[in-house]
């Protein structure tokens, strides 16, 4: 019996000592688990504090400064322009002078912005073109003082099929100078239609309007005809110009 009880006081002694480390395991885990809340709550704290870090945002590229232009009459010269700046009080800065690739230019301040005389040999067109937040203000004097061809009408006159060829290509080239101002569309369209023209000299203005524009919608057409095309000249010029394509592919030119 003694033996009996003394073991059941040993286990009894065994169970307590078995539950104080118990409770001793909990109070410990849960100082742990306080302490890690405390840890985890300061961290977010200091972090708060932290000012965030601020992100880069990419180098912003100035946008072109926008222009418009306007077709001037072909008796106008850089003369007749010239004494049309006097009467708005427009000075002249800059004179570019004409090359291979690069027209005749007369470069006038007007105000905020610059007023422009453009002859361009290689086109064979005359127009002024406004630059700057003042456009509005420039073209109205130009267009008061000068006379000039409306967008509208020197569209619908290179849209227009005529037996008079040599007006079909100043109409076409006047369209051309116009550039994206004609709408890309439209004017691909109308250059697109003068590429397969029964005339080889129409099929060659028609080259000469897509080499100034440089437009890549076009090139397929002329790659099209610097094979197949039935004129030997027009052929060549549709075979340089798809030359230029190949060397804009590469950055030679």
């Amino acid at each position: 019996m003694r033996r009996a009880a003394t073991t059941a006081a040993d286990t009894l002694d065994a169970v307590k000592s078995a539950a104080n480390k118990n409770r001793s395991v909990k109070k410990k885990s849960a100082a742990k688990k306080k302490s890690a809340v405390k840890k985890k709550s300061a961290a977010k704290k200091s972090a708060a504090k932290q000012p965030a870090a601020k992100r880069r945002s990419p180098p912003k590229t100035a946008p072109p400064p926008p222009h418009r232009r306007i077709l001037l009459d072909s008796s106008i010269t850089d003369e007749d322009f010239a004494d049309a700046t006097v009467m708005m009080g427009w000075k002249l800065i800059d004179e570019k002078e004409p090359t291979e690739t690069t027209a005749h230019e007369l470069i006038y301040r007007a105000g905020k912005g610059t007023a422009h005389y453009v002859e361009d040999t290689r086109i064979m067109v005359r127009y002024a073109a406004a630059v700057g937040p003042n456009i509005a203000a420039i073209v109205a004097e130009i267009e008061e003082l000068l006379p000039f061809v409306t967008d509208d009408k020197a569209l619908a006159e290179a849209e227009t099929d005529r037996d008079d060829l040599q007006k079909m290509v100043d109409w076409l080239m006047s369209a051309t100078a116009l550039g994206e101002q004609a709408g890309r569309v439209r004017l691909v369209t109308l250059i697109e239609k003068r590429l397969r023209h029964a005339s080889s000299a129409i099929r060659r203005a028609a080259l000469l309007a897509a080499s100034w524009l440089e437009w890549t919608e076009l090139r397929a057409t002329v790659e099209g005809m610097a094979k197949n095309d039935a004129a030997d000249d027009a052929r060549e010029d549709a075979r340089r110009l798809a030359d230029a394509y190949r060397l804009r592919d590469v950055g030679k030119l």
